[in-house]
């Protein structure tokens, strides 16, 4: 039987990843998905993404068109953007919370 890959080990030498692009982070999607966190360059231009990655047979990931990559000048906006939806989770999940006794 074949032994089961930990998905949150990096691969090395992964055929899908870009020259000069750096793995910074990753955690598992599923249990054959990775959402991967980048950095490198495209165009001379310096860029991150963030884009899901998928688990073949042969043991090796190869990205999927679910992502996005963006220019770092652009990061400020994109860690806002978290923020705020940190902060909706958050109300959402106390809402949700506060519901819970009025059934």
């Amino acid at each position: 039987m074949d032994e089961q890959r930990d998905m949150n080990e990096p691969v090395v030498d992964d055929p899908g990843q870009r020259d000069g692009e750096s793995l910074v982070a990753q955690f598992e999607k599923s249990a054959t998905e990775q959402l991967r966190f980048t950095l490198g360059r495209y165009k001379g231009r310096e860029v991150f993404g963030v884009r899901v990655w998928v688990g073949l047979t042969d043991d090796t990931l190869r990205p999927t068109r679910k992502g996005v990559t963006l220019r770092v000048e652009s990061f400020p906006q994109f860690r806002a953007a978290i923020g705020q939806l940190e902060a909706a989770i958050a109300a959402r999940v106390s809402d949700e919370d506060g519901d819970h006794g009025r059934e």
